[in-house]
């Protein structure tokens, strides 16, 4: 017989990069726990137990935070989407920054680090430009929303999302009453049986254009009726139908059809346009991109005759947006629908002195030729698991003067600055918000070749 869940008593002190609370139980032994606020007494069933910690999820508040608020949205708690509108905003931000000062702070090489206050948000909702709910069955019928923290097949069904668009509930409602209406079989990812997958939302947040791009199995559907139906009802600028037979949660997409309008929707971004096609990465957060790109440009204080390399360029926002400065930009980007959008985004943007490359960052950087050893500054933006140790080891043998690295986690930062401080000086560290209500954290960090001492 499986042991019965422990339920302790656990005063929270602080919070970790990833949302939990940290605290001690009653024994004194370390507690990482879900929905629990700093300065807070609560009741947690402990569901995991190691030598050093426990991890556990608060039943009950015993005594409230004063941090804490009530969360405007009804389905926060079960919706995985959003950690934080629990807490004021503020009280967020200080938080953010304070993780990124103590994870920076940790390795002994970067302690010295200056580290800038966070850049919040003027208004912290209505913020993303994308989102990926998944379909499941609930009470015989579809339900449309996010997957419950910790639950490989439970869906939160969304009403609406304050994190996403003022017409959320517009979006969701229409293509769930469409699917229930027809009778179409939500995949179960346990047996791997049924029909509909995923919906993706994507938004042009500075020119109002919207795609919507239904996942699917393979198989048949009303799909031309599908697309007048949205049509009458939320008028996209795209729709989408994506088929996978894939057995995994990410999808591999093995066919795109355009149900209507085109593949792509069109953004700005200050005096810049870029076109985003479905798979493409564009920065979540439409309106602390262009604050983030500034940060970026003033870090590299890049100067005309000087070359630039990107690594990790996605559809080209950060190479285009830098290369009005310089004589050249190398981007270099392993998504190959990215690149072909870089590509057409340079030319929407009457933008010449840009060479984009479809290739892995570590490959490519092994072969780097001769001709680009002369490389200024490089700019890192690379996943959450970090820039690969081949990057790294190519970029101190080649030695650009600055490096300009870009971080959605500041853990693989911090590895990472380590791996580069005996040759570079960490000269700043800029933390940004570009993902209020949740515990995520963008931070650049500005990185100059140290000089020789004679």
């Amino acid at each position: 017989m499986p042991k019965e869940p422990v339920i302790e008593k656990v005063k929270i002190n602080s919070l970790a990069y990833g949302g939990q609370g940290v605290g001690r139980l009653e024994n004194g032994k370390v507690a990482f726990i879900r929905g629990a606020l700093p300065q807070e007494l609560v009741l947690a069933r402990i569901y995991k137990r190691k030598k050093s910690f426990v991890e556990g999820r608060t039943v009950e508040i015993l005594e409230p935070s004063p941090q804490r608020i009530a969360p405007r949205c009804p389905h926060f708690g079960p919706c995985g989407g959003c950690t934080w509108q629990n807490m004021s905003y503020a009280d967020q931000l200080r938080a953010k920054e304070q993780q990124v000062r103590e994870i920076l702070g940790h390795p002994q090489e970067l302690k010295e680090s200056p580290i800038l206050p966070i850049m919040g948000m003027d208004e912290p909702w209505y913020y993303r430009n994308q989102s990926e709910l998944s379909f499941a069955l609930g009470d015989n019928r579809a339900v449309l929303g996010q997957h419950l923290p910790g639950s490989f097949s439970l869906i939160e069904d969304l009403s609406h999302c304050y994190i996403l668009s003022e017409n959320s509930s517009e979006i969701f409602n229409t293509v769930r009453d469409f699917a229930n209406e027809h009778r179409l079989a939500p995949y179960n990812r346990r047996t791997h049986q049924g029909f509909l997958r995923n919906l993706t939302v994507r938004l042009g947040k500075n020119t109002g254009e919207v795609m919507i791009n239904l996942v699917t199995s393979p198989g048949t559907f009303p799909q031309w009726e599908f697309a007048r139906h949205l049509k009458q009802s939320i008028s996209p600028t795209s729709i989408l139908w994506t088929t996978t037979s894939s057995l995994a949660d990410r999808y591999l997409p093995e066919k795109e059809t355009v149900l209507w309008g085109s593949n792509y929707i069109l953004e700005t971004l200050g005096p810049l346009k870029f076109q985003i096609s479905s798979q493409s990465f564009f920065q979540t957060n439409t309106y602390m991109a262009e604050k983030l790109y500034r940060v970026i440009e003033e870090m590299a204080a890049a100067q005309s005759k000087e070359t630039i390399l990107d690594m990790y360029s996605g559809i080209g926002t950060i190479s285009l947006f830098i290369s009005k400065r310089v004589k050249k930009v190398y981007g270099v980007e392993f998504s190959s629908s990215a690149v072909e959008d870089a590509k057409i985004n340079a030319r929407l943007n009457n933008i010449e002195n840009v060479e984009f490359t479809c290739a892995k960052a570590e490959d490519y950087m092994e072969a780097l030729s001769d001709r680009k050893k002369n490389l200024s500054i490089a700019i890192l933006d690379p996943p959450r698991a970090g820039v690969h140790p081949k990057v790294i080891s190519s970029l101190l043998k080649i030695e650009p003067e600055k490096i300009i690295y870009v971080s959605c986690n500041p853990t693989t930062l911090a590895r990472d600055l380590v791996a580069f401080s005996e040759h570079y000086d960490i000269k700043t560290v800029q933390p940004i918000d570009m993902f209020p209500q949740t515990y995520h954290i963008e931070t650049v960090a500005k990185l100059k070749k140290k000089k020789l001492r004679a």
